[in-house]
């Protein structure tokens, strides 16, 4: 039996200059943490402040999620709002990252999701897919997909090992 987590996915910016301040930008306008926080993301509409099992994973695909440029820990971030709004969970970045690297992790991410994997377990495997040096596209990809994400891949790993670094390194998928 395959369960299915809600999951609010938000291809996005993000400005955390100054925390308290912190936003997302989406079409039609940003949404800062205050109001972000003020949400009821459980799924059980009663705001009991007790954690439902049927509240909504947000996946935040932007290079600085759970960054804090004025404070020393996460507590004024875009994560923390939706955590405080009652997310089940939350994926978010602690350090900044490429866009590249965020739309590959994120690429092998959905991939998993869509094939009927619980959030944990897709981003698991996404992060595994990012460590291994010998990676391929998931096996479900379509061929000329495949191909295509397959060389980009290699190509950004070619960029990154001239400058002495790789994919495989924890500040890329961890």
């Amino acid at each position: 039996v395959v369960t299915r987590t809600p999951l609010v996915r938000l291809p996005l910016t993000a400005d955390v200059t100054e925390s308290w301040r912190a936003y997302i930008d989406l079409p039609g306008g940003g949404l800062g943490i205050d109001r972000i926080g003020a949400l009821d993301l459980a799924g059980d509409g009663g705001g009991s402040g007790e954690s439902a099992s049927g509240g909504v994973c947000v996946s935040l695909a932007c290079c600085a999620s759970n960054i804090s440029l004025s404070h020393p820990d996460e507590g004024f971030t875009v994560a923390s709002a939706f955590l405080a709004a009652r997310a089940s969970a939350v994926i978010a970045s602690l350090w900044p990252l490429t866009n590249a690297t965020t739309g590959f992790l994120m690429t092998v991410f959905h991939y998993h999701l869509s094939v009927g994997r619980e959030p944990a377990e897709a981003l698991r495997r996404a992060q595994r897919w990012m460590r291994d040096p010998g990676r391929r596209a998931p096996g479900g990809f379509p061929e000329p997909l495949a191909r295509a994400f397959e060389d980009r891949v290699a190509r950004f790993e070619a960029s990154l090992r001239r400058r002495g670094d790789s994919m495989t390194a924890p500040a890329h998928w961890a």
